[in-house]
Formats: C-alpha cells, sequence, structure tokens
C-alpha cells in the first residue's frame, strides 16, 4: 500500500490557494498558519483518498484524523494517485 507525505509550507500555501478554493480555506485557519500536511494514501480496492492537518500535526494523525480533501484539490495535489487510482468518496 501506497502512502505519499506532502507538506506545504505558508507561502506554497498561498500559491496554491489562489487556484485551489479548498487550500484556499485551510490559509485562513489559524492552526494552519506554519503550513499544513497532506497525505495521499492507497486503498485496497484500487482507490485512493487524500487527507489534510496543520503541519505541526504530522503525517500519521493526518492519514487517521485529518480532513479529508475533495477529489478535485487531491488530483491538484497527486495527479500521479489521481491517474492510477479512482478517488475514495
Amino acid at each position: 500500500m501506497l502512502t505519499v507525505e506532502m507538506k506545504l509550507g505558508p507561502e506554497a500555501m498561498r500559491l496554491l490557494g489562489q487556484s485551489v478554493p479548498e487550500i484556499g480555506y485551510f490559509c485562513k485557519i489559524p492552526s494552519c498558519a506554519y503550513g499544513i500536511m497532506v497525505v495521499a494514501v492507497e486503498g485496497q480496492a484500487d482507490d485512493w483518498a487524500a487527507y489534510v492537518t496543520e503541519a505541526a500535526r504530522g503525517a500519521e494523525y493526518c492519514e487517521r484524523q485529518g480532513d479529508k480533501l475533495g477529489a478535485d484539490t487531491a488530483a491538484v495535489l497527486f495527479p500521479w494517485m489521481a491517474e492510477r487510482f479512482e478517488y475514495r468518496l
């Protein structure tokens, strides 16, 4: 099973948030001021999902208890996962 971690700092969040509204939303949350952690996880049925939380929480927390990203946002961040697997809704 594949798990991919990505950490976005404040500047990357701001730039990406200009074109990806869901990331722009996280830019406005005070606890995300230092960045966000995004984790993409391959499922067991040729599917995948991506989760997000504030960067300080770490990848393991993000995978277990992070907020699930929408399919469009996840595909922007992890295009290779979107090409290989169906997004788990």
